[in-house]
């Protein structure tokens, strides 16, 4: 990462407090905020089944024209797409700009978060965490088989 964009990682931005671009979190803080939001590990959900349903139905895919390639959202959230393929259809969840990913399945009844050190570049989710997010998904699955 060179000068032009070590802007990024400056604690002036993370102090800002811009929630599009300075969010901070551990991933198992993030892991943890989704298990809490679909009652998984013993938390009591968050959300109604009513809104659970809405953020984990598909609303709306196309073309990204900032990311490139195909994206798809629920209400709020992303959905696993060929671009950011983390789980089941009933997953939902979100990458950060600086790597990060995390969301839940209630498919794989799997709550999962991944953090890097520093932001990269370019956007999107590290290709460690979907793969690490593939392979939970193929364990999970053949737990349940």
């Amino acid at each position: 990462m060179g000068p032009a964009n070590s802007w990024i990682n400056a604690p002036a931005l993370r102090a800002a407090g811009i929630p599009s671009v300075s969010g901070t979190g551990s991933a198992r803080g993030l892991a943890d905020a989704y298990a809490a939001a679909t009652g998984l590990g013993g938390h009591s959900p968050l959300l109604r089944s009513g809104t659970l349903d809405a953020v984990t139905r598909s609303q709306v895919s196309g073309s990204d024209l900032v990311l490139g390639g195909s994206t798809h959202f629920a209400v709020l959230f992303e959905k696993p797409s060929p671009r950011l393929d983390f789980g089941t259809p009933a997953a939902f969840g979100h990458d950060g700009a600086g790597g990060a990913l995390a969301f839940a399945d209630p498919g794989t009844r799997l709550a999962f978060g991944y953090t890097t050190a520093a932001v990269p570049t370019p956007a999107g989710a590290d290709p460690r965490a979907l793969a690490f997010a593939q392979l939970l998904r193929r364990i999970r699955a053949g737990a349940t088989a």
